[in-house]
Parts: C-alpha cells; structure tokens; sequence
C-alpha cells in the first residue's frame, strides 16, 4: 500500500513490523480522510440545497408552473425599463405602465422585484411622491408597498384623475 510512489524506497527498507505499523496506520489516516469527506460532501449538498431553495423563493421559481427561477425569462435580450419622471400628463404615465409591463412580463419578475424596479426609474415627481407614499404607508401600516398591483393603484390614482376615464369614453364616443 505506502510501497508505491516516492518513497518506496524507504518502505522497502523498513522491517515487516515496522511496514505493517505505517500500513495500518497508513490505512486509518485513509478512513478518517474519507469520512471527513463525506462529512463536508453532506454539508456543502445541504447548504447548495438551501441556496437553490432560497433562490426559488427569492426569484420566484415553482409557481404556476414554472419549474424553476425565471423559466419565462428572455435570453440575451436587454430590455431596460423606462424612466418615468411623474408629469401631470395621464397618457405619459399610462404608456409608461404599458411600458414596464411588459418588461416585467418578458422577464417574469416576482412581485417586490417589480416595485424594486420601477421605483429605481421614478425621477423627479414621481420619486418624490413615492417615497412620500412609502413613508405614509410605513407611518400608517407598518409596512411599505411591496405588490406591483398596490404600486399601479397608488401611482394611477396620483397621475391618472377619475376624469380622465370620463374624457376618454367621450372621445370615443364622438368617433363611433
């Protein structure tokens, strides 16, 4: 066993007690070695299995559906998310919701992904007014906005007024 490579020489030149003293204990550094291994093998199985669940709950993976993060996600296509800078223009915010819709469809984000995304492109009035929305929901909730769905709410009824609907059924209207 210790007989081969470098130093075997110098196992040769050794008594037979003396060979089977370093075999066994040859042997037994061997074992520990392997369990060792095996000890680390487990661990480092068992912390990838908790990265890869984390990241199916971070990003989303397993839902309707889908087998893991980002199944529907566009590959090697950059698609950036539109700037919106909160004018007081109802068609400007509409198209930018258009916008990022369907960013966020081709690239199948989870819900707090979405809001984290789109505020990252608020400017001007629209990033003043949403932190002092987050701010009031915190006060107020003890929580911040986290759904897309609760973010489109806030943000249409702050730039798209009830007359806005109004007007367009007219205009509509008046082209039928």
């Amino acid at each position: 066993m210790v007989g081969t490579g470098h130093g075997a020489g110098e196992y040769h030149q050794l008594d037979g007690s003396q060979r089977l003293l370093l075999d066994v204990m040859t042997t037994q550094m061997q074992c520990l070695l392997n369990r060792n291994n095996e000890e680390l093998y487990g661990r480092i199985e068992g912390l990838e299995n908790q990265l890869n669940q984390n990241a199916r709950r971070h990003y989303g993976g397993n839902r309707e559906g889908n087998d893991g993060p980002m199944q529907n996600r566009i590959e090697g296509v950059k698609l950036n998310v539109p700037p919106f800078k909160g004018m007081s223009d109802p068609d400007a915010y509409l198209d930018w919701e258009m916008k990022i819709e369907h960013v966020f469809f081709c690239n199948d984000y989870i819900e707090e992904q979405k809001v984290k995304l789109a505020a990252a492109e608020f400017l001007d009035d629209a990033l003043v007014c949403w932190n002092k929305n987050q701010r009031e929901m915190m006060r107020e909730e003890g929580r911040e906005i986290n759904t897309w769905t609760e973010m489109r709410r806030v943000m249409r009824k702050r730039y798209v007024p009830t007359s806005y609907n109004k007007t367009m059924r007219q205009k509509i209207q008046r082209l039928s």
